[in-house]
């Protein structure tokens, strides 16, 4: 994608690159999404299980479907697409070879982003089903830091933007379809 490259020279900036609270805080984004999103989900559910609350024990349930489902769909679509990472590529965003899997292969799509969003649709539709006030408090935190994942990957060189851009949608829609399912299958 023609802005992808502009925006990974953006986030290479040597000057951003040199902050230490970037770094830190790209560091602790990145664990969010992995294994942040399944850790939580297990925690959530765990927790409900322990404190008999259907509501906490069906977030955590959901979000973990959810973090799985996403999951899987970003991993085969890394093998299907081979999208050369950033940092592997030479400044060269359409550096795809199908079917490639090592070698900084495995971009397309960013997979951190992916789950972080899938547990934050989830989530955030669950809580929308029994308590709008929650969904409309913990949603946006939920997607703000999902998109936060996201710009760590992308500052860290792991991911071109469009990378990003596509798990979120995957993770989105995993999250609200897998809540969805369980609705109507209960």
């Amino acid at each position: 994608m023609p802005f992808d490259v502009r925006i990974a020279e953006e986030m290479r900036d040597p000057a951003s690159q040199r902050r230490a609270w970037l770094r830190s805080g790209a560091r602790s984004f990145n664990a969010m999404g992995d294994p942040g999103a399944l850790v939580a989900s297990a925690a959530l559910y765990g927790a409900g299980r322990l404190a008999r609350a259907p509501l906490l024990t069906g977030v955590g349930l959901h979000a973990g479907e959810a973090v799985v489902v996403a999951g899987a769909t970003t991993s085969l679509l890394k093998i299907v697409a081979g999208r050369a990472r950033p940092y592997a590529s030479t400044g060269n965003s359409m550096a795809y070879t199908p079917g490639r899997v090592a070698g900084g292969h495995t971009s397309l799509p960013s997979g951190h982003t992916t789950v972080a969003f899938a547990f934050a649709a989830a989530t955030s539709a669950e809580l929308a089903t029994r308590s709008h006030r929650a969904a409309w408090i913990v949603g946006p935190v939920l997607y703000g830091a999902a998109t936060m994942v996201g710009g760590a990957r992308m500052y860290d060189d792991r991911h071109w933007a469009s990378d990003v851009v596509l798990g979120a949608g995957i993770g989105t829609v995993a999250g609200i379809k897998t809540v969805a399912w369980n609705r109507a299958h209960p």
